[in-house]
């Protein structure tokens, strides 16, 4: 586990913003401590906070307040969970809702890749369409095309809950007990 120091300086480089005028923030250490100063969750934070801030520097604490607010909310809310799935539901949840049911069922759907696998490109929709449940009127969904496939999986890649590229996506070891958790159906 890093320093607090250290986990301060990989939350903020990983969510693109000045370490050196942020990295005093109580508020950045808490959110640092909140991820139990896990490389893997601060890396997950980090670009959660990236997506947040949307351009902001973050210079204000009432938003780093809201960051941290957020992280609080999602770890009390679910009990009995690990730090790394309450990390990883927070960046989900804060996928935008019109893309937030495929990008969930294309990370759910790594969970039949064996962890540290490259899954080529074009199982990935397969494996979407063997995951997803029947619709309502009991037609089969239209097929994923390849394009959808890579913005979601970029989707999920810029929040670092997928490894690789969008050529050669793998999901982490680590990740992967989270996934396979019940607690995201």
């Amino acid at each position: 586990v890093p320093s607090k120091s250290d986990a301060v300086k990989m939350l903020l480089s990983t969510a693109g913003m000045d370490v050196d005028a942020l990295k005093e923030r109580d508020e950045v250490a808490q959110v640092a401590e909140l991820c139990k100063r896990l490389p893997l969750t601060i890396g997950v934070a980090g670009k959660l906070i990236r997506q947040l801030a949307n351009g902001s520097e973050m210079s204000e604490a009432s938003e780093w307040t809201e960051v941290v607010a957020l992280l609080e909310d999602e770890m009390n809310d679910q009990g009995s969970v690990s730090v790394e799935e309450s990390v990883i539901r927070a960046s989900i949840r804060s996928i935008p809702k019109k893309i937030q049911p495929q990008v969930t069922q294309l990370f759910l759907s790594f969970a039949l890749a064996p962890e540290d696998t490259l899954v080529p490109l074009p199982v990935l929709p397969m494996i979407f369409d063997a995951c997803s449940s029947p619709s309502k009127s009991g037609k089969s969904a239209k097929p994923l095309s390849r394009l959808q496939v890579r913005r979601y999986l970029k989707t999920l890649i810029d929040r670092s809950l997928v490894l690789g590229t969008v050529d050669r996506p793998q999901l982490h070891d680590v990740v992967l007990p989270d996934v396979l958790s019940s607690a995201f159906y």
